[in-house]
């Protein structure tokens, strides 16, 4: 950052580090020689299970004395409610602003007129996807794996970071056929679903904002979960309540999805990119 300074001198470094590993060392670097303006832009649902979120007020001295110090960013722009609040709390000074998520910018998120994609596809059988994110997959496939799941077409839609291991694993360790589907987006996908399943990815909010009740996280308690355990999504922690769900003899709960747009994503809009570009030039 140092020699980028050199070439193009810059007033504000905006990123998506927030305290993720390596970030604070950034952050030291670039107040101790440049001093700009450092804003944070939340890149995931926030959730004090995942690491990078547990941060606590100790450990932020206002004092430089680099015993206990740690840097932090100037400015926060969080997705939702739940981030900004232990934000504030933590941050009393600081300028933080709830902005949405930007993914949502450059996706097709009003699906209410979608058609059903698999009306030629799926030959009267049900349709199940799956939604994996960082490393939930291990503890999805050894569920879905004790269950009987052969009447059901199968879609999986990996996160796309971790696509490579995660479609390797089902590979080798599925017991069940499945198939990708990557002529469709994700919400496309959700809403001709009949379930939806998922573990730690944010699509499972989605799926209920989208109007899809029958959608149900799955939790393995060998792994470490990483999502928000008081969301009240019906998380599912065994193949026998996941069989009883899928015939249909246990049924679903419904979410308040409007409490999960405040809490994780602030507005379900595609316009956060616009609320960024107001707090940019308030700077």
């Amino acid at each position: 950052f140092r020699n980028l300074f050199k070439i193009k001198q810059f007033k504000n470094f905006i990123s998506y580090l927030e305290f993720f590993p390596t970030s604070r060392s950034v952050y030291f670097f670039l107040k101790d020689e440049i001093n700009t303006n450092l804003i944070s832009i939340n890149h995931a649902n926030y959730s004090d299970n995942m690491l990078a979120y547990a941060i606590r007020k100790k450990e932020f001295s206002i004092k430089s004395d680099y015993l206990n110090y740690s840097p932090s960013p100037d400015i926060f722009c969080t997705q939702g409610k739940k981030y900004f609040t232990r934000l504030k709390k933590i941050f009393p000074k600081k300028k933080i602003f709830q902005i949405g998520s930007l993914k949502f910018g450059t996706q097709d998120i009003n699906l209410k007129r979608e058609k059903n994609i698999f009306e030629k596809k799926k030959n009267s059988k049900k349709i199940i996807s799956i939604f994996t994110s960082i490393k939930d997959y291990l503890g999805i496939v050894d569920t879905l794996n004790k269950c009987e799941l052969n009447e059901f077409f199968i879609v999986l839609r990996p996160h796309p970071y971790y696509k490579k291991a995660t479609l390797n694993h089902f590979k080798k360790k599925f017991k069940f056929k499945f198939n990708l589907m990557e002529n469709f987006s994700p919400r496309q996908i959700i809403k001709s679903s009949d379930f939806v399943l998922a573990g730690d990815s944010s699509l499972c909010y989605e799926s209920i904002i989208l109007g899809k009740k029958n959608t149900l996280r799955l939790y393995n308690e060998k792994y470490h979960p990483l999502f928000d355990i008081e969301d009240e999504v019906i998380t599912v922690k065994n193949p026998k309540s996941l069989q009883n769900y899928l015939t249909d003899k246990k049924k679903v709960k419904k979410v308040n999805s409007k409490k999960l747009i405040k809490d994780f994503f602030y507005k379900y809009d595609k316009l956060a990119h616009i609320r960024l570009n107001n707090v940019l030039k308030k700077l």
